[in-house]
């Protein structure tokens, strides 16, 4: 009994230091940090960020060039990447948890309730949500919403009206045009027209420098290898990837994450063997196995990268 007093103690003590809005909503911690990250408490200079760190109501989160921060609240996640700044703002009523962002991009993943019951303001739109996962971008021309599923309702801040927006697309509110929600959503492709002559492409130009020229088949006799099941092993981001091909690809991403064109990179990533003699197993049992976890970090693009 006296160790439960003492718990119970702690609680009403944190509850009196971070108000009432505090003290009926789960805390904030820091469950991720790399690179530079720093915490300003309310009232308080900021100070570098460390894993297990609560972050009270009224607190602000900074990431800067190769940073990142993930924090959780046990129901619900937040993800800054590079170059990002988000507030745990106080509640906007009854049981709507509220952040605001005003730089770079956030993944939010929020947990389903049959309310709306999560909200997240940027200089020119709020989005709210039931439960769902999105990606917030707060630029200099325009504030973007993508959904990766679920629904999401993004309102301007101007108070125009607002637009519900389904996974998959995107909502912009622009500088221009600021009381108006513009939508975009993937289109099917049309069927290419036939052609006498196929220009060669540009590898260099359509991936942005990560393959510089085109891939050649390996023509060089090699030892006979055996059979095996094929593998898949997860590689955390910053990890020595085994292949110079590989590293190349993981530090162009990571500088065009820096650079804010691409929200966020993925922390985990994988690599195969390139000889698989039971294709069966790598379609059944592998690619289903990445693909589920690849869902589970919301990733909206994967790049297959020969090596």
């Amino acid at each position: 009994m006296r160790t439960l007093r003492l718990a119970v103690s702690a609680v009403f003590t944190s509850a009196l230091v971070f108000g009432a809005n505090a003290a009926w909503a789960a805390d904030w911690k820091l469950v991720e940090v790399s690179g530079t990250v720093r915490v300003a408490a309310p009232g308080r200079v900021a100070q570098p960020a460390a894993v297990n760190q609560l972050v009270p109501v009224g607190a602000n989160i900074t990431t800067a060039a190769g940073g990142r921060a993930s924090l959780s609240n046990g129901a619900q996640k937040i993800v800054l990447g590079a170059n990002s700044r988000m507030t745990v703002a106080p509640e906007a009523g009854p049981g709507m948890t509220r952040i605001v962002q005003d730089l770079g991009s956030i993944l939010f993943q929020v947990d389903k309730q049959p309310a709306k019951h999560f909200r997240v303001d940027t200089p020119l739109l709020a989005a709210i949500v039931k439960g769902t996962t999105f990606t917030v971008n707060v630029g200099p021309m325009a504030d973007t919403v993508h959904v990766a599923e679920g629904l999401v309702e993004v309102r301007p801040s101007n108070g125009g009206a607002g637009s519900d927006v389904a996974a998959g697309a995107t909502a912009t509110v622009s500088r221009d045009a600021p009381g108006q929600v513009a939508k975009t959503t993937p289109t099917a492709q049309a069927a290419p027209e036939a052609a006498g002559k196929v220009e060669p492409l540009n590898y260099a130009a359509v991936s942005d420098g990560l393959v510089q020229a085109a891939p050649t088949a390996q023509m060089a006799a090699a030892p006979p290898l055996q059979a095996s099941a094929p593998t898949a092993a997860p590689a955390e981001t910053g990890a020595a990837p085994a292949t110079s091909s590989g590293a190349g690809a993981l530090t162009r991403l990571a500088e065009i994450e820096a650079s804010g064109v691409i929200g966020i990179l993925a922390s985990t990533h994988y690599s195969t063997m390139g000889y698989v003699t039971r294709a069966a197993d790598l379609a059944e049992e592998t690619a289903p196995a990445i693909a589920a976890r690849m869902k589970a970090e919301a990733v909206d693009v994967a790049l297959v990268i020969p090596v």
